[in-house]
């Protein structure tokens, strides 16, 4: 009706509440969820730092926060702080880690550790770190020796296909009277047996073959050129190769013809020798 006042719910009775009137009017700001706790400033100011909305989230970062307390000290790593000239000492801090107290404590061996453990120390290298580092470094070096063998084998492959093309039939004597002129060289230098295939490794198989053949006065000058030569000691190989050089030279066929007996003699020395008769 006109002039009636319209009867209104009151506030604290809306969406059917029964909550008392709080006199907080529209005017003011809603409280906070802490609000009468009776906490300091300090307090306030940590939980709105912290971005904490809820008792929920105070509850959480309390429990994540005792999950330290009590904790092991040497599951706790404090970084030390610098000094006043800026360095900072972190052995505590590789200690806690697992760097051992000296080189003894990674427990590796071998001329290439005592080589790189200090510096390893120095880092702060823990031991199982270290352990990783020398299993990668030695399956590297295994790795590349492997490779390197498999390159020398193919080089040497490769100089021997290349003498037996080269050399013939000649082969096996070339390769006898070169082991005998390297023998005697050995000898002379003091020089040990592995150091000709150490001595092919680097110039290659072929190019060593041919100069100890060189040396042993080759093919064309006769073995009665190596250095040392005894005669009489020749093996079956050195003694069918001079037989053979004696019949192809012209005049060892004159000197039979003429009975030279030096000459006879030493043909029939050396066919014996070559087919190994004594």
């Amino acid at each position: 009706m006109a002039g009636e006042a319209i009867e209104t719910s009151h506030p604290a009775e809306l969406n059917g509440s029964a909550v008392e009137n709080s006199g907080v009017t529209g005017t003011e700001q809603a409280t906070n969820f802490y609000d009468g706790w009776g906490l300091s400033e300090e307090q306030v100011g940590f939980i709105q730092h912290k971005g904490l909305k809820t008792p929920a989230d105070i509850m959480k970062s309390y429990m994540e926060a005792q999950s330290f307390v009590g904790m092991d000290k040497n599951h706790l790593i404090k970084v030390p702080k610098a000094d006043a000239e800026g360095n900072v000492d972190y052995s505590e801090v590789y200690k806690a880690l697992g760097r051992p107290d000296d080189v003894a404590g990674y427990g590796i061996e071998g001329e290439v550790a005592e080589a790189f453990l200090p510096k390893l120390l120095e880092l702060g290298i823990t031991k199982t770190q270290a352990e990783g580092l020398a299993k990668s470094f030695d399956e590297y070096v295994n790795g590349t020796q492997e490779s390197f063998n498999a390159t020398a084998k193919k080089q040497y492959d490769e100089g021997v296909a290349s003498l037996k093309k080269e050399w013939g039939k000649d082969y096996d004597l070339n390769v006898q009277l070169g082991n005998e002129a390297f023998m005697t060289l050995a000898k002379e230098m003091d020089l040990k047996e592995e150091d000709l295939p150490k001595m092919a490794g680097v110039i290659g198989v072929d190019k060593v073959a041919k100069l100890m053949l060189k040396l042993a006065g080759g093919k064309d000058e006769g073995v009665h050129n190596l250095t040392g030569y005894v005669a009489g000691q020749e093996t079956k190989e050195v003694a069918a190769y001079k037989l053979a050089e004696m019949n192809r030279d012209p005049e060892t066929a004159k000197k039979i013809m003429a009975h030279d007996h030096k000459t006879i003699d030493e043909i029939n020395r050396l066919t014996k020798l070559s087919m190994g008769i004594k």
